[in-house]
């Protein structure tokens, strides 16, 4: 059976992708000796800009003590560190995101509904039309969806009285992919909507934490899309107080084994 997935090639992931810097102390430790921690210490530290020039130049100059302490790329290993909703591949100076079918994604989203019916029981209910003829194979980038879903539930239906319902549905055009997820949960007021609408018109480079409240799960999505695809993808958001929620998603159509 192939499991391989299809692939995303990520330009400049730098600023993508939050890496890390770790010492070959076998190297460096003959190198700086009893400097070795403080050394230690700075590549522990490194930010995000300085581990691009290292990889860029192939070194990187620290200045401790007031003496200059190079570190070459050799001497380390750069990573990239797993992110929530960045589910990425490295090999070297390789960095490729993973893409599934929609059929997959939809596979994904039905078991996390079905956990979720465990507290709600027969609160809450899932609706996906039947994708059209040749969604199904479509690629996207892997956990494009859920991440929506539960996002409707806990912003949308958990305060919700009654019965709450999510939908999901697909639409494909010739050159785009359409996602609508939909509750008909407590909405948005105004004000939360209008900073929320702000935000998804804009890139950013780093993964937002939970820390942010309402819409991390939108804004983090958004920013994946836009930084793998380009921006005129992404989601777009319309709510009403007490009637609900409709995020729509809009992809590259992009059908299985095509580039």
């Amino acid at each position: 059976m192939d499991i391989m997935e299809e692939i995303k090639f990520v330009d400049g992931a730098a600023g993508v992708l939050v890496k890390k810097v770790k010492c070959d102390f076998k190297k460096l430790g003959p190198k700086f000796g009893k400097q070795m921690k403080a050394v230690a210490a700075a590549v522990a530290g490194m930010s995000q800009e300085a581990i691009a020039e290292l990889e860029k130049n192939g070194s990187y100059t620290f200045q401790l003590d007031g003496a200059d302490a190079v570190v070459e790329a050799a001497d380390v290993e750069i990573f990239s560190e797993d992110i929530p909703g960045w589910l990425v591949a490295n090999e070297g100076k390789l960095t490729v995101a993973l893409e599934v079918t929609v059929t997959e994604e939809l596979e994904n989203i039905e078991t996390y509904f079905a956990i979720q019916q465990f507290r709600f029981g027969e609160r809450l209910r899932l609706e996906i039309d039947d994708p059209e003829p040749g969604i199904q194979h479509c690629q996207i980038p892997k956990l494009t969806m859920q991440p929506l879903v539960e996002n409707a539930i806990i912003h949308g239906l958990e305060r919700k009285m009654g019965i709450g319902v999510v939908s999901v549905r697909l639409t494909l055009t010739e050159k785009r992919l359409i996602v609508r997820i939909s509750d008909n949960g407590v909405g948005m007021e105004p004000e939360t909507l209008h900073q929320l609408q702000k935000e998804l018109c804009r890139t950013a480079y780093d993964y937002i934490d939970s820390g942010r409240g309402t819409g991390i799960a939108l804004l983090n999505v958004n920013n994946r899309i836009r930084l793998l695809f380009g921006e005129q993808y992404g989601i777009t958001i319309c709510s009403t107080p007490g009637l609900g929620t409709d995020v729509t998603v809009t992809l590259p159509a992009k059908h299985e084994g095509r580039a």
